[in-house]
């Protein structure tokens, strides 16, 4: 640091100190709309010289109002970001604008504040762009180094995501946060419910190599979660991302935006569709045949078109989710249903109460490796339905699923043994068992081995968002 640059640091630590003549700065904007508004204690390290104050932030989506107070109260400094310009006001009312707000924080008050990614590192998370972070034993965030920072957690509120103290190091500065309060807009959590193939038939493959089904779907109460939260800026983003599931294979970022590009394309250029931040919270096997991926795009795009105050009408959405996969649209349609075509031609079944068990081995079968399969029977005889009467039809993939899958087979038997109209979903590799009552599959569960797992489930005549759109 060149003597120029330290002798302004310090005179800007003393005057965190020595303001109190001052009048004080407030908050410009209205309390409307934010994501996140939170009040506590700044300090600020220079080498060996220190100094502290308050600091209460309101953040939007699209702008921030910071205000940084001497201990007794007195202002110091308004942080305004709007859009992508970044302004500061001093106590003696000097205005001085930019766009990158470590820059003129660094002008002005002498020290950098890293607004850009701060929004996000407070609510302990990386922001946007390649960083490294380390996690604790109970799964939060320990570290986070990210653009020249590292961020440290000290301590969390109680039970919460949310930091209490956390540290904050660049080459040459240090600055101290401690939360006296926090309000934070939380993500949103919607289920994303499963299904279940009670009988699946293959009657033939079209020219374009699709197959032609008829197939009876049941939605289930065993749900993934999708969080959502408004954005006003129009970026999607994944926020709290799962592992398994990369991004380019993310069904709900997807979802988002195939629906943001339709919308936009309607409303025109003059008019900005908004955004979303998307989390994801998984309870249903990947490649299990239970339509997790495709339940969690449905929940997208209903959520989205309600949210965004599109008001897409229910067709329409299942013709953008088909688009996304064959599944889509039966939770779009959002009732247990006889499928056929390749799957979207939809018609409402009543099917009476049920429980399942459902087993699930611990292999990812490919949908598209099964139907490629030359081993697949193709011309089965299609049934007349409704009525459907359970235990009903077959599941014509499962000869092939069980043949390339052992595992799948070894789960089915001693399923069978204690159901003999246990079967396979989808493409597998779960296989379930159907009873009238949970006490009968609760037992039966208990008596798993100890190398299979499982579940139980209660099926649902209407998806729990099924209102969402008409």
């Amino acid at each position: 640091m060149s003597a120029t640059k330290g002798l302004h640091v310090l005179a800007a630590a003393a005057a965190l100190m020595m303001l109190s003549a001052c009048a004080g700065l407030k908050f410009q904007q209205p309390a409307k709309g934010l994501e996140f508004a939170l009040t506590g204690r700044i300090a600020v390290r220079y080498n060996h010289e220190g100094s502290s104050g308050n600091i209460e932030w309101r953040h939007r989506a699209n702008g921030d109002e910071m205000l940084i107070t001497s201990p007794f109260g007195q202002g110091i400094a308004r942080i305004e970001r709007d859009g992508q310009v970044v302004s500061v006001t001093t106590a003696d009312r000097h205005v001085y604008r930019a766009h990158d707000a470590e820059t003129l924080t660094e002008r002005v008050l002498g020290f950098r504040v890293p607004l850009a990614g701060l929004a996000d590192w407070v609510r302990a998370r990386p922001a946007a762009g390649p960083a490294r972070e380390t996690r604790g034993p109970h799964g939060r965030p320990s570290q986070i180094e990210q653009n020249g920072w590292r961020i440290e957690y000290l301590a969390y509120l109680d039970d919460s995501r949310l930091p209490a103290r956390l540290r904050l190091i660049y080459p040459g500065l240090e600055l101290r946060l401690a939360m006296a309060d926090a309000a934070v807009t939380e993500l949103k959590w919607f289920p994303a419910p499963g299904k279940l193939n009670l009988m699946l038939h293959v009657l033939g493959r079209r020219d374009d190599g699709y197959h032609l089904l008829q197939t009876v779907f049941r939605l289930i109460d065993r749900c993934d979660r999708v969080g959502i939260r408004l954005r006003s800026d129009g970026e999607l983003r994944r926020v709290e991302p799962y592992a398994e599931v990369p991004e380019e294979h993310d069904l709900t970022l997807r979802a988002a935006r195939l629906l943001k590009d339709y919308a936009q394309s309607r409303v025109g250029p003059g008019v900005r569709v908004p955004g979303a931040d998307l989390a994801l919270e998984k309870n249903l096997p990947i490649g299990g045949g239970l339509g997790g991926g495709s339940s969690d795009a449905a929940t997208v795009l209903l959520v989205l078109n309600r949210i965004w105050e599109l008001n897409l009408p229910r067709g329409e959405l299942m013709r953008l989710g088909l688009r996304l996969g064959a599944d889509v649209p039966l939770f779009v349609f959002g009732e247990s249903a006889l499928g056929e075509g390749v799957g979207e031609r939809l018609t409402a079944l009543s099917l009476p109460p049920a429980w399942y068990l459902v087993l699930v081995p611990q292999v990812t079968v490919s949908t598209k490796e099964i139907f490629s399969d030359p081993a697949l029977t193709r011309g089965a005889k299609q049934l007349k339905i409704p009525p459907f009467l359970s235990g009903q039809g077959g599941n014509d993939l499962e000869p092939v699923v069980v043949g390339n899958y052992p595992d799948v087979g070894a789960h089915l038997a001693w399923l069978r043994q204690h159901a003999a109209d246990a079967r396979m979903t989808g493409s597998g590799a779960c296989v379930f068992a159907e009873f009238a009552e949970q006490s009968r599959a609760q037992d039966l569960r208990s008596r798993m081995p100890e190398t299979m797992q499982g579940f139980v489930t209660a099926g649902l005549q209407r998806h729990p968002l099924h209102d969402w759109t008409e």
